[in-house]
């Protein structure tokens, strides 16, 4: 198969250079040549012809899944396409920013990113859940910050492991994907119980991994990390953790999963009223919008079926909730990135 590079046309599509790199696919900028602006191409890498046609299908789902979606914080999918060589491939909005897994190479977040940072991720969560699709893999690597001057706007990435009500699965049953570190207790154990629920159990993971700079369940390996998932308590203290936000904590972690948040919109609302009162925002000045620079669901009259949101930008920043900023190293955790595909274990 002959080398993908920069100067190749995929379509109206001239391929600048690669921006991005996962485990079966790349991602160039390239030139939109009929619309003159600039777009990123996810395409299937040339190192993945041992399971080619299952990436196909794959990447293919993937385009197809998101060019259904409209949303301010999930990446806008603007066109898909067949290479004649090179396979399926989608074309998305060019985003300029830093993944969350860059910021985090610097160290925990403040209070108040985190807060917004989770009131974006639970908007776009809740979005696909109502239309039926399982997210599956959501980390800081598949969590995109754009700069918008004044503040940083949220994008899902990287659908590749979705499942979707309309598609077939892309593994088989009893074959597990994921990352580990973020994997709730079900998708390790009996993938056909995954629901919308496993996103709200990384969500819990990811929160706690933010505002910490480490991860609740701890191993020296793969297999170990998914058994404390399984069988194991998760260790919520930490001294960079109020103890008031443990019980959200532990309430998205519940190894079963119909003790979780319903949904991300509750998820949201009982996170939302602790991080308030961490953050010293009054509650009525917050809920109008008079304190924080944010994006704001309106839930007054939420119809829980539905994905139509209202959104809202402020631009008022709080100096006094912003948060002294604390210098703690911590653990390399480097492998927190690395997806992983295996057959369902049995941990006792």
């Amino acid at each position: 198969m002959d080398i993908i590079k920069p100067g190749m046309a995929f379509g109206k599509y001239i391929l600048k250079r690669e921006i991005g790199r996962g485990g079966f696919a790349e991602v160039f900028l390239a030139d939109d040549t009929r619309l003159q602006r600039q777009v990123a191409i996810k395409l299937l890498r040339k190192d993945t012809t041992n399971a080619w046609e299952d990436m196909k299908q794959r990447i293919k789902r993937e385009g197809e899944v998101l060019l259904g979606f409209r949303h301010p914080h999930i990446v806008d999918v603007l066109d898909v396409g067949e290479h004649p060589v090179h396979g399926p491939y989608y074309v998305m909005e060019y985003l300029q920013g830093v993944s969350l897994d860059e910021l985090l190479a610097q160290g925990p977040l403040s209070l108040l990113d985190v807060f917004l940072i989770c009131q974006q991720l639970c908007s776009a969560l809740h979005t696909i859940h109502t239309h039926g699709i399982v997210y599956r893999d959501l980390k800081p690597q598949n969590i995109f910050m754009v700069e918008m001057g004044t503040y940083k706007l949220v994008k899902l990435l990287d659908f590749g492991l979705a499942l979707s009500p309309d598609s077939a699965r892309m593994t088989s049953d009893g074959t597990v994907v994921g990352t580990p570190f973020y994997m709730a207790p079900e998708q390790i154990m009996n993938t056909k119980n995954i629901t919308a629920r496993s996103d709200l159990y990384a969500m819990g993971i990811l929160i706690f991994r933010l505002l910490t700079g480490a991860f609740p369940y701890k191993g020296e390996s793969h297999m170990e990390i998914l058994r404390e998932h399984c069988v194991g308590t998760p260790t919520l203290e930490h001294k960079r953790l109020d103890p008031s936000l443990q019980p959200s904590l532990r309430w998205m972690l519940e190894r079963e999963p119909d003790k979780r948040p319903h949904n991300a919109i509750a998820l949201w609302e009982g996170l939302r009223r602790v991080l308030v009162g961490l953050l010293g925002v009054d509650e009525q000045r917050h809920q109008t919008g008079d304190d924080l620079p944010r994006v704001m669901i309106h839930t007054d009259s939420f119809d829980s079926s539905s994905p139509d949101f209202q959104f809202e930008h402020t631009e008022q920043i709080r100096k006094d909730a912003l948060l002294n900023e604390l210098s703690v190293k911590e653990e390399d955790m480097s492998r927190d990135s690395e997806e992983i595909l295996f057959t369902e274990p049995s941990f006792k």
